[in-house]
């Protein structure tokens, strides 16, 4: 995999919360978008759907990388945000909350694209009594078996009526650095059946926390809740915790500005290559094709 000819190896600043990147095949028939999510804000989630727009006009993107390793979250609003530009569904669940009376609100994303979702960073805790409350103890621990990952259904996509910033395939890089709301995010694609994940276990922390400063200028961070995966599973720490890649694969995170693309980079690309070419044959990609 290489950046091509006619792309800048750098599309925004290094140390941007999202940076947009072109890159071919290492057979040079697809061109995939590389974006590399650094944490979650306000201007990373307005990056992100600029990118998005931009690589979806040009019309050769035929797949996504999305780079969550050694992103360590940051704001829950704005990673549900994210995660809802690539679900065509309006009613896929990207995450659940828990607030600690053992509520727990669905988040979809119907409600985040209308703006429904209140501030967990301010201490909504989950937005209010919601329509439909379980208990923690009615929780299960199953995971949804993943039968297919690659292009969003076309049914799907034409009935979210354009909700989508994008249908075509993607990958996901994590590591051990990947947590917060970058593994909500990577959970909300994978188990909607919309991503592959690659590389190693994340970190496990599903916590949502408040800070709050002390006279003594030292700080109070207490948690206010946990945010669940649309499979109502926990992400927690210690063996078999954080969220395990459906392909193994570490690398140090790539660099850009003309470094070449790591091992973890490469496999993902030539992943989209291929379901690429399954699409075009009319076959479904899943990961007995890889």
């Amino acid at each position: 995999v290489a950046p091509p000819a006619d792309a800048p190896a750098d599309a925004l600043a290094r140390d941007a919360p999202v940076r947009g990147d072109v890159l071919r095949s290492e057979s040079g028939a697809t061109r995939v978008g590389y974006l590399r999510i650094r944490s979650f804000s306000e201007a990373g989630t307005a990056t992100l759907r600029s990118e998005l727009k931009a690589m979806e006009a040009a019309g050769d993107v035929r797949g996504y990388l999305l780079d969550l390793r050694n992103n360590p979250g940051g704001q829950v609003r704005e990673a549900m945000e994210q995660a809802s530009l690539f679900l065509p569904n309006r009613q896929a669940v990207v995450a659940y909350t828990l607030d600690s009376a053992g509520f727990l609100t669905t988040h979809d994303v119907k409600k985040i694209q209308a703006n429904e979702i209140a501030d967990l960073e301010a201490g909504g805790g989950g937005g209010g009594p919601p329509p439909a409350v379980a208990s923690a103890a009615a929780l299960t621990s199953s995971a949804v078996p993943v039968e297919w990952i690659g292009a969003a259904d076309a049914g799907a996509a034409a009935a979210a009526a354009g909700s989508a910033a994008t249908t075509k395939p993607i990958v996901v890089l994590v590591d051990r650095g990947t947590a917060s709301s970058a593994e909500l995010l990577a959970a909300a694609l994978h188990d909607n059946e919309r991503a592959l994940l690659v590389g190693e276990a994340t970190y496990g922390k599903g916590l949502i926390q408040r800070v709050f400063p002390l006279p003594d200028g030292g700080e109070l961070k207490l948690t206010i809740g946990e945010y669940l995966r649309p499979t109502k599973q926990h992400v927690r720490r210690g063996v078999g915790g954080g969220i395990q890649p459906d392909l193994r694969c570490a690398a140090t995170p790539w660099g850009g500005e003309g470094a070449a693309p790591d091992t973890c980079v490469r496999r993902a690309a030539e992943w989209i290559g291929a379901a690429d070419a399954l699409a075009d044959a009319g076959a479904v990609a899943d990961r007995g094709s890889l």
